[in-house]
């Protein structure tokens, strides 16, 4: 295949995607972005999910910051709006933490058990200071961040998840069960934080050999374990 048409298709389809987007999803009187519409750009649930006005956000500052086409005011400033909304009603008040969801006018809805909203957000406000120069969107980057690592790596019950024995560790006889999600997750995150600052990167360079020790340990157990049940089935 010719690599040229493909990347022909990629350019032409992804110069679509945010046609669509850019003008469908916008919501102009309560701000941030509609999520759900139809093919035709129809909103059939007026819900707003953070963890996807946050990926939003990241997507238009990080096409603005690398693709001549795309560092337009129009984009800009979509970006910008949407991050004000995810900082207004997405992130808890006083809190290094965000709700699952909200209503249109930005009211709380749903919190969930998972880090991946945060994660989300710190990629959302980390391209946003790129994008603006405005160091307080670093800031609040940084601190999620903070919380996100906490959270994989040291203690998650401030996500309100509940210890039970089948889960392992703490003397349990089988290994303890790992999320692959969480460590490669972090991974993404960590890079999107840093981007090209290698004095950045290496304030970091712990967590990164953390997340992917984890990461690497996760895949041989979950290996271990379906060898395991092959042989016993």
């Amino acid at each position: 295949m010719d690599i040229g048409v493909v990347l022909a298709r990629c350019e032409r389809e992804l110069l679509q995607s945010m046609q669509f987007w850019l003008q469908h999803s916008h919501d102009h009187v309560h701000g941030g972005f509609h999520n759900c519409l139809t093919r035709k750009g129809e909103v059939y649930d007026t819900m707003k999910y953070g963890w996807l006005q946050c990926r939003q956000v990241w997507m238009y500052c990080k096409l603005y910051n690398s693709l001549p086409q795309y560092h337009t005011p129009q984009v800009l400033e979509a970006a910008v709006k949407g991050g004000e909304f995810a900082r207004k009603h997405i992130k808890i008040p006083g809190e290094t933490r965000c709700y699952f969801a909200v209503t249109e006018d930005g009211r709380p809805a749903r919190l969930q058990r998972k880090p991946y909203t945060e994660c989300f957000y710190v990629m959302a406000m980390s391209e946003l200071c790129r994008s603006t120069g405005d160091v307080s969107y670093q800031e609040e980057a940084r601190s999620m961040l903070e919380q996100v690592i906490k959270w994989v790596r040291e203690d998650d019950s401030g996500l309100g998840i509940p210890r039970l024995p089948g889960s392992g560790g703490d003397g349990a006889p089988l290994p303890a069960a790992r999320e692959l999600g969480r460590p490669m997750m972090l991974l993404n995150v960590l890079s999107e934080f840093c981007g090209g600052e290698g004095e950045l990167r290496s304030s970091y360079a712990q967590h990164f050999d953390c997340a992917m020790e984890s990461g690497s340990t996760s895949l041989l157990v979950r290996t271990v374990r379906g060898f395991q049940g092959a042989r016993g089935a």
